[in-house]
This record gives C-alpha cells, structure tokens and sequence, in this order.
C-alpha cells in the first residue's frame, strides 16, 4: 500500500511481516530495534526489527512495527526508486520494466 506522507517511513506491521515470513522464510534484523518511531493519530509506537523484502521493483528495506498495519510505502522512497504509477494502465513503471497492479 502507498502511504502519502503521513508516517514518512517504510513501514509493516507484525502480523504482516508473520505472513511474509511463512511465504519467504526471511528473518529480521533484531539489532535495530528502536531505530525508528511511527507517530500515530491516537499515539506512537517504536520499530522491533527491520526485514529486507523483495519486491518486483527492488529489494526494500521496512521497519517492523507491534500495529496491525499492511505495508506501507512511502511517496518518496517510490521517487528515489525511480518507479511511478500509470493509473490509465494500472501499472507501476520502472527503469527497467512494467509491473502489473492487481486490484
């Protein structure tokens, strides 16, 4: 999911990384726990861990957080992969190929 800029950090949430981590058999970086604090509405919460996914467009760092939240991409962190979203064709661009969004 593409976050717009309210929390300014790549982030997913526990549960998620459990679901990813069933799939990829990936383990998390414990050693930067803390590295980050998420500022919610309602509070804020500091990271646990960091995994390293393999997305079609780069390999992506995110920031593991207690929050029941999806992945989340950040606005800018999509302008330094140089990837943008053709919303006629529902794909993201890329440098060097197209990835197809299913909706």
């Amino acid at each position: 999911m593409i976050n717009i800029g309210a929390l300014k950090r790549l982030i997913v949430g526990y549960g998620q990384y459990l679901a990813y981590k069933k799939t990829y058999n990936t383990v998390i970086n414990t050693l930067k726990a803390g590295a980050i604090n998420v500022q919610f509405s309602i509070g804020s919460t500091s990271s646990i861990s960091s995994v390293i996914v393999n997305t079609l467009v780069s390999n992506i760092k995110f920031h593991v957080i207690k929050v029941n939240i999806p992945f989340l991409l950040y606005f800018a962190d999509i302008d330094t992969l140089k990837v943008y979203y053709n919303n006629l064709k529902n794909i993201l661009v890329t440098l060097i190929k197209l990835v197809l969004v299913v909706r």
